[in-house]
């Protein structure tokens, strides 16, 4: 039942529910972390222009491009990172122990990835591209603080036009 509860059906990548109730953990991950130097980061995803692929290709080519993007991200994340799946295609990825460079190096390459192939489905005439907003996670953070602040680099980077991070 938990794994039912705590699971996107479709992506089978974690949910918004398991982020919240994982929050707790989050802020032991951020001591042991701080104390070695390094941070915890949240990252916010939101697919580019996904309404465009659902009108253009139908429904059943978008679920294609929600796994196969959960899939591309979590062969570029480290055992102990974790996607999430906050709801349509809207993610969250949460890189542990770590500094920034490794953050930014790790979106890059998920970037590069979308940017030079189509998700291996045919079906696609172009690239699906992907906008991320950075945040480190602070000792003082809400789940709600974190989750915001990391929304606003989100819309920063699609206000700038999209296929970028911030």
């Amino acid at each position: 039942m938990k794994h039912i509860a705590y699971r996107d059906s479709l992506t089978n990548a974690l949910n918004r529910r398991a982020f919240q109730e994982h929050f707790r953990d989050f802020k032991r991950i951020l001591q042991r972390a701080e104390g070695n130097n390094k941070s915890v980061f949240l990252i916010a995803a939101d697919i580019d222009h996904f309404k465009a692929v659902n009108d253009s290709y139908g429904h059943d080519i978008g679920d294609k491009v929600l796994i196969a993007f959960t899939d591309l991200v979590e062969s570029q994340i480290r055992a102990q990172d974790t996607i999430y799946r906050f709801g349509g295609e809207e993610f969250t990825i949460l890189l542990q122990d770590c500094h920034v460079d490794i953050a930014i190096d790790r979106i890059e390459q998920i970037m590069n990835l979308l940017n030079n192939n189509r998700l291996d489905i045919d079906e696609l005439e172009h690239a699906v591209t992907c906008s991320f907003g950075i945040t480190p996670m602070l000792a003082s953070d809400t789940v709600d603080s974190v989750c915001i602040r990391a929304d606003q680099a989100l819309y920063t980077a699609k206000n700038s036009g999209r296929n970028q991070y911030v």
